[in-house]
């Protein structure tokens, strides 16, 4: 059976050194190499043949899920598995809508690594147990969507506002007007909604909002 070339991506060199150990001891794995960032991994694999990438998801310079969505999203053949250190819903979620194969912890031992690499290889999905609840939770959501109920209440205050704004139509500097806040902290403010809510831009952002908005006047 021919070695699986798998892609590191994280930022902290110890993660990498771990992460590359435990790969080089199994025959069925190539290590091409160890990158500290998602730019560099963007380049990587314009110039190389990557089967399986295990990226960071929050590395510096580029998100993560961000760089997930920009390889995936492009029809590229590599298989992405998210690494996360403290595992939040709003970010198994993200990994899922940006179409990663896999997502696990950095917790995990030799054997969950080994075995979610050739499962997304083959083609399957990975997610180790410990956020099977949360998987199970996304799945609800997506089957049981009430934007007036259980989505919005982890939205701050400020959150809910700019939200009703954006519904509006409001620009980032009329919605600083209203707040009496920055436009740089309505932006803020948007991008955590995106990622809350579970959503890919500011025009999803957009739609949510007038459903939102649709449920509220009906109720």
């Amino acid at each position: 059976m021919a070695e699986i070339k798998v892609l590191v991506v994280d930022s902290f060199e110890l993660a990498r050194y771990g992460l590359r150990e435990i790969l080089q001891s199994d025959p069925d794995f190539n290590c091409l190499a160890t990158l500290s960032s998602g730019k560099e991994a963007l380049v990587f694999c314009e110039t190389h043949q990557v089967d399986v990438i295990l990226i960071d998801i929050a590395p510096p310079q580029v998100d993560g899920i961000e760089i997930t969505r920009e390889i995936l999203g492009h029809g590229r053949s590599e298989k992405v598995i998210g690494l996360i250190s403290n595992h939040k819903l709003e970010y198994l979620q993200g990994m899922i809508r940006a179409g990663a194969n896999g997502y696990l912890l950095k917790t995990a031992h030799k054997d969950q690594i080994g075995d979610a690499i050739h499962k997304v290889h083959r083609g399957e999905v990975y997610f180790c147990e410990d956020v099977q609840k949360d998987l199970a939770e996304i799945i609800r959501r997506h089957l049981h969507f009430s934007p007036n109920g259980e989505l919005l209440k982890d939205l701050t205050r400020q959150e809910k506002k700019v939200l009703k704004y954006v519904s509006r139509d409001f620009t980032n500097k009329e919605i600083a007007q209203e707040l009496f806040i920055s436009p740089r902290t309505v932006e803020t403010h948007k991008r955590n909604l995106i990622s809350k809510l579970g959503l890919k831009d500011a025009r999803d952002l957009r739609r949510y909002s007038l459903r939102v908005a649709q449920e509220q006047q009906n109720s």
